[in-house]
């Protein structure tokens, strides 16, 4: 490619690319952002399933309703019953995802503004 086309080109490409991405992520991070932590059905945040490998039966069952049925019905659900989290470790759960939350919506803030500000350094 490089010796039928000027170099401005490859220049051009990359910077399209990489604002491309930029935009990629933050729709990325934002839209599973939001459906994770900020539906209303979700508040208040955060999930902790991530952290303790769980979830509330009923939780289950009004995410995961085909899943949930199969299960019934084949008998398997008592299978992959466990105890609830303990609370040191529901307590530590939340702790660290309310830190992450609002570190990821730092780091979101930030990029936008980078995104948004010109780069002359005025």
């Amino acid at each position: 490619m490089a010796s039928f086309l000027p170099g401005w080109v490859f220049n051009v490409a990359t910077i399209f690319h990489g604002e491309e991405a930029i935009l990629a992520a933050v729709f990325l991070f934002t839209v599973h952002f939001f459906n994770n932590h900020f539906r209303p059905d979700k508040l208040p945040p955060p999930d902790i399933v991530m952290f303790t490998g769980t979830v509330a039966l009923e939780e289950f069952r009004r995410e995961h309703p085909l899943e949930y049925q199969r299960l019934v019905e084949t008998g398997e659900l008592g299978k992959h019953l466990v105890d609830a989290p303990s609370r040191p470790m529901t307590l530590g759960s939340r702790i660290l995802g309310i830190t992450l939350i609002v570190f990821g919506l730092i780091l979101l803030a930030l990029v936008l503004i980078g995104f948004t500000t010109t780069g002359s350094g005025h």
